[in-house]
């Protein structure tokens, strides 16, 4: 798994792995590789390759490789995926789920309709980072008994921004509404005529409306991408998440569903005298019937235009119902059936499927000297032997009686499965630490040991377990003085 990252004025590539041990799912960071010189296909390549040799562990089978969708990654020609399979040529390449779910949120996020609204969540936190806004923001929630949040700024790369700007919008609105309304009324600094601006645009009824449309949407987006960033993670149990996400936004596009988000939004908007009629179909002029066209069978067959439903009507057909296709669409494409065919065959895998996880089982078998009518036979053993012990056996259960004595063919098609990575989270995850260790007064630091430091820092627990206090300090008293006597 690798990633790449600005860290000052260097290019940054994480390196991680997966594996097995036994059957426990082993995500760890590898290093860090200043990769700023070059950073096209070969040259990630040849650094990639070079560092497993260093490691001694370029011997070791590739099953998988997972990055982001960059064509310098991704490259079906010439791509890092395509050279690294020259050398690991069942090293399949993963698009990052997590990736890809962001990819799905800032598309539809740049929907015609929802830009202006997110612009000016945006213009929300850029007005509230200025020092003075800041203090009084905090202070007018603490006086309404709130709990003080802080607006988030939008990012395309982390992942839940979106939703939490949205959450918190929408948790301190009324502190929002009134420090706006205190700040013009004193007219105090030149950020008032902003305040002007916010307030109108936070005010009208396509903001609140996009607000809960794209509150309710986002939480779940949000929790699909906290799932698939675990560690322990499967693409068996990634595909059927996201499968799940899609049933849910489908089934939110019903008038039930609507219909108690309308009710939330109407007691908001009351709450605060804000009119949800549409403002843009009450400025267009109403078109009039041909009154000779009466109860003709054009009339009766084109019924009535969108553009001149008003209240509820409108926002559902032309808002509501518009981002929820939009959203949805967006999810199938990226996660399409074709997409997730090796997914689904690892998922009928983890179910003793002999038949319908054959794609999975001959991708890996050559490399694996699999013996396919020895590894048939052991799956029907252990499935007949669960069905009559565990009525509704899990996959947990399956790895507690797959033994590699008894079930050596199954055994190691489990810990590929197991090995092949969702996302490439733990390289996202390793850059919070790139910026915590190597901060503004540590730029001069050597490669060696700003890569080790993050070791020590991102591997915190084998440190704790492996690594004694007490034998550093014997070590570093070794060393002796290291001052050194300046001579003229």
């Amino acid at each position: 798994m690798c990633d790449e990252a600005r860290s000052f004025k260097e290019e940054q590539l994480s390196l991680c792995v997966r594996y097995c041990n036994g059957f426990e799912i082993c995500e760890r960071f590898i290093k860090f590789i200043d990769c700023s010189q070059s950073r096209d296909a070969e040259s990630l390549k040849n650094i990639i390759i070079n560092e497993l040799k260093q490691l001694e562990i370029a011997d070791i089978p590739i099953v998988a490789q997972t990055y982001d969708g960059a064509s310098v990654m991704s490259g079906a020609v010439g791509g890092l995926q395509t050279k690294i399979r020259e050398k690991y040529p069942t090293a399949v390449y993963f698009h990052c789920a997590a990736h890809k779910l962001a990819l799905v949120v800032t598309d539809t996020c740049k929907n015609i309709s929802s830009v202006t609204f997110f612009n000016l969540l945006e213009s929300l936190y850029i007005h509230f980072s200025q020092p003075f806004n800041h203090s009084t923001f905090i202070l007018m929630q603490k006086k309404l008994g709130l709990k003080p949040l802080e607006l988030t700024q939008l990012s395309t790369t982390r992942w839940a921004c979106r939703y939490k700007n949205c959450n918190n919008v929408k948790m301190n609105y009324e502190s929002i509404i009134n420090t706006l309304e205190e700040e013009i009324n004193n007219n105090k600094n030149k950020y008032a005529i902003q305040a002007v601006g916010l307030l109108k645009g936070i005010k009208k009824a396509q903001f609140i409306f996009n607000l809960f449309v794209f509150h309710d949407i986002l939480l779940t987006i949000d929790l699909l991408s906290q799932t698939l960033q675990k560690k322990n993670m499967t693409l068996g149990q990634a595909t059927s998440a996201i499968n799940g996400v899609i049933s849910t936004l489908q089934d939110k596009r019903s008038d039930k569903s609507f219909k108690l988000l309308w009710d939330d939004i109407t007691n908001f908007s009351k709450k605060f005298g804000i009119c949800l009629n549409n403002e843009e179909s009450s400025k267009k002029r109403k078109p009039v019937d041909n009154q000779r066209l009466n109860n003709s069978l054009v009339t009766s067959t084109i019924g009535s235009r969108e553009d001149n439903l008003t209240g509820e009507k409108y926002w559902k057909a032309n808002v509501y119902n518009t981002i929820i296709d939009n959203i949805t669409n967006r999810m199938k494409t990226r996660f399409s059936d074709e997409s997730q065919k090796l997914a689904k065959s690892i998922d009928n895998f983890f179910i003793l499927d002999f038949d319908g996880s054959l794609e999975f089982i001959e991708y890996y078998s050559h490399n694996l000297k699999i013996k396919m009518d020895v590894l048939k036979a052991e799956m029907m053993i252990v499935n007949n032997y669960l069905n009559s012990q565990i009525k509704n056996w899990t996959i947990q259960d399956l790895l507690s009686t797959v033994t590699l004595e008894l079930y050596p063919n199954l055994h190691n098609l489990l810990q590929v499965a197991l090995s092949i990575p969702v996302s490439s989270a733990s390289c996202e995850r390793s850059f919070s630490a790139m910026r915590r260790i190597k901060n503004w007064l540590r730029t001069s630091m050597i490669q060696n040991r700003f890569s080790n430091l993050a070791i020590i820092h991102i591997e915190n627990e084998l440190v704790k377990t492996s690594i004694e206090s007490k034998q550093i300090l014997e070590e570093f008293v070794k060393c002796g003085s290291r001052r050194i006597q300046l001579t003229l």
